[in-house]
């Protein structure tokens, strides 16, 4: 082991810490409130079930394989694919999927002071 070259130096700490904390946890199981919390302690396994279920497929999802619907790959290009794309001329819009109209007129509501401003943005 060498503090120089760090050589060892994690090895000589692994098996420390891991010494250290299995006396920790042995004074703990020697320790009276053990035997208390271990009694109100249940660990569930659930049973192996032998039966084989069969997946639930919905009959709306098997009307439409039968109507031979085919899932779309992507709903809309993601910013990322768009930038790889463009390159260089890629100029990133927050605002492009807003659900309001930009030019739409809105009102806003300000407490200012403990007094009701109102704020016209056109």
């Amino acid at each position: 082991m060498s503090t120089l070259t760090q050589e060892g130096v994690s090895e000589v700490q692994n098996t420390a810490c891991d010494a250290l904390l299995a006396h920790r946890i042995e004074q703990k199981m020697a320790g009276n409130k053990v035997e208390s919390i271990m009694n109100r302690l249940h660990v569930a396994v659930p049973k192996a079930s032998q039966e084989i279920r069969a997946p639930h497929i919905p009959e709306g999802v098997l009307a439409r394989r039968a109507a031979g619907y085919v899932k779309p790959e992507t709903i809309r290009k993601l910013e990322r694919d768009m930038e790889l794309e463009l390159g260089d001329d890629y100029i990133l819009d927050l605002k492009k999927h807003y659900d309001l109209p930009i030019l739409m007129i809105s009102t806003m509501i300000f407490l200012k002071f403990g007094k009701v401003t109102t704020l016209l943005i056109l």
